[in-house]
């Protein structure tokens, strides 16, 4: 086991040690590239409606929220996308006013573009947008029955910021207009409310770019990929199975 472990860390050791090497050309084997790291989103805006201990209607307003998440993805067309994943480590609650409120996004799916691609030592701006659920849930102190319902919504709000790249090296500052963020919630058993989720999402994110497939290449355009190929179909030996 212990040399198992040792053998992949040289492997990656190797894959890491390449920059934008689809700078010198564009081939398959340089198509994208893996990346992984951590962003810190702050939450602003946004505003509730509860009932008071006289039966009132009263506005409440969200409080601003911070949230590091975890980052895996990939730059995609030789520099020009990059779609990943954010992963929510933990959320925050909002106590105030006899309420306890529940305000998070869960893992968002992202997809942004670069109109001038990713490229070492410069800053390239990006628009795009993510499928990015929300989740809401608003306990009323002032209520016989405290729990109110959980809303759950998905939304694609349009992003927009700037990317800097060193080497390896990616880090970014965007935002992310949340523009349909008016909700419906039950404030009671029988009353109905609009409620806003947060409006905007601002994000300073860190990642490292990983190379996986650029080993491949050397065989695949001398030819030798496609001849070892034909040979395993020829002997049948391209069929198999896994779990």
């Amino acid at each position: 086991m212990r040399q198992w472990l040792v053998l992949l860390f040289f492997i990656f050791l190797v894959q890491v040690g390449f920059g934008q090497v689809y700078l010198e050309k564009q081939t398959r084997h340089r198509f994208a590239q893996l990346n992984m790291g951590f962003d810190i989103e702050a939450s602003f805006g946004g505003q509730t409606m509860y009932l008071n201990q006289a039966s009132t209607i009263q506005s409440l307003s969200l409080e601003n929220s911070f949230s590091p998440r975890f980052l895996i993805g990939g730059t995609h067309f030789w520099g020009y996308a990059d779609f990943y994943i954010a992963i929510p480590l933990f959320g925050n609650k909002t106590e105030k006013e006899n309420q306890e409120i529940t305000a998070l996004r869960g893992v968002e799916t992202v997809f942004k573009y670069y109109p001038l691609r990713i490229e070492n030592k410069k800053i390239r701006p990006y628009i795009g947008t993510s499928l990015a659920p929300f989740y809401y849930e608003q306990n009323n102190g002032n209520l016989e029955y405290e729990s109110g319902p959980e809303l759950n919504h998905t939304s694609l709000p349009f992003l927009f910021g700037l990317t800097f790249n060193r080497g390896n090296h990616l880090v970014e500052l965007g935002a992310a207009w949340n523009y349909n963020s008016n909700q419906d919630y039950y404030i009671s058993r029988n009353e109905i409310a609009q409620i806003q989720t947060p409006l905007l999402y601002a994000s300073l994110s860190y990642r490292y770019m990983i190379e996986t497939t650029l080993s491949a290449e050397k065989d695949w355009e001398s030819g030798r990929t496609e001849e070892v190929t034909q040979i395993l179909a020829d002997r049948g030996r391209l069929n198999g199975f896994y779990f």
